[in-house]
C-alpha cells in the first residue's frame, strides 16, 4: 500500500461527479458499508482534478485539503476502484 501513496494518480476521461445515482446503486447506506462521507470523496476527487493531467500523489493531495493521508488514501482506493482515477501503469 505505501508504494501507491508515492504514484501520481490521474484522472480518467469519467465525468467528474460521483452523484448520487453510483451510491445508490452500490446501496452503501442501507447496507452500512460506505467507506467514508460522499463529500469528502467529492473533495478527494475535486483536488485530484485541479493537479490536471499530471496527477498528484496521496501526499500531496492530503497536503492541500489538510486531511489525513490515510483518508486520502482511502478516498483514492475508491476512486481506483471505480475508474476516476487511472491506476499504475
Amino acid at each position: 500500500r505505501q508504494l501507491l501513496a508515492d504514484c501520481r494518480l490521474p484522472l480518467t476521461n469519467q465525468r467528474l461527479d460521483l452523484g448520487d445515482r453510483l451510491l445508490a446503486l452500490r446501496n452503501y447506506r442501507v447496507r452500512r458499508r460506505l467507506l467514508d462521507d460522499p463529500a469528502r470523496i467529492e473533495a478527494v476527487l475535486a483536488a485530484y482534478a485541479a493537479t490536471g493531467p499530471n496527477g498528484a500523489t496521496e501526499t500531496e493531495i492530503a497536503s492541500a485539503l489538510r486531511m489525513p493521508v490515510a483518508s486520502v488514501a482511502r478516498a483514492s482506493l475508491w476512486l481506483l476502484k471505480y475508474n476516476f482515477l487511472q491506476g499504475i501503469p
